[in-house]
């Protein structure tokens, strides 16, 4: 988990210096055990990291059809750790699915803002 975290901040930093400031660096985030284990190594990185909080945004991989505040929701997994906060990370900056519209709505809409979103 370290080697991935140092991983993601080198490659943080790196996007960072070839594109424009005002360009936003994107995050796959998936689920499972990777929530506790990168909320737990992450804050080791933060001073590295903070410096790019405006242009971070996340998405998630791997999400499942529940409500936001589930125990089973990968975004509530990241928020209950408090690793957006902990980066800085706006809550606009953070790709949810919306779990309001049906199961089929909800893939499509996940699908046409991540098309949006990555051009």
């Amino acid at each position: 988990v370290k080697s991935l975290c140092r991983h993601l901040v080198d490659a943080v930093e790196t996007i960072a210096r070839s594109q424009s400031e005002t360009l936003p660096i994107t995050i796959g985030l998936s689920g499972g055990s990777l929530i506790q284990q990168l909320s737990n190594e992450l804050p080791n990185f933060k001073e590295k990291l903070l410096p790019y909080s405006s242009r971070l945004r996340f998405l998630f991989c791997d999400e499942r059809y529940v409500p936001l505040d589930h125990q089973d929701c990968t975004y509530f997994g990241f928020l209950k750790q408090n690793l957006f906060q902990m980066l800085d990370v706006k809550t606009d900056n953070v790709l949810r699915i919306n779990p309001d519209l049906t199961l089929d709505e909800c893939a499509q809409d996940y699908e046409n803002r991540l098309r949006d979103l990555l051009n």
